[in-house]
């Protein structure tokens, strides 16, 4: 891969979580920047869904970046870029640990 389609800055955020008063973690409460990477964004298009009588659009891109350490992205985390937030759904190794492969979606 060309290394100049890499010409988008990635966030990497991780979630800060709150214990309930049982003690148990629940939703995240915030949300700070980790590490920041360039990347090739790919946009995949979109899909709409309706649910409880609201319609839904989830537009899903594919995300290309240099390898790092495993544990510097996980499924847990979220990407931020084009001014918005992106969920992981998937994450994979290319060329023997050269770059990482990342399917993302944003629910608007």
């Amino acid at each position: 891969m060309n290394a100049g389609l890499m010409d988008i800055l990635i966030s990497v955020q991780v979630a800060t979580f709150t214990n309930s008063a049982y003690g148990v973690a629940s939703k995240a409460a915030s949300w700070s920047t980790s590490k920041s990477i360039w990347g090739r964004v790919v946009y995949n298009g979109g899909s709409e869904t309706k649910a409880a009588d609201k319609i839904e659009f989830i537009e899903t891109a594919t995300i290309t970046v240099h390898f790092i350490d495993g544990s510097d992205i996980a499924l847990i985390n979220r990407l931020y870029f084009d001014s918005r937030s992106w969920n992981i759904k998937s994450k994979s190794t290319v060329n023997r640990n050269q770059y990482i492969r990342l399917e993302v979606e944003n629910a608007v």
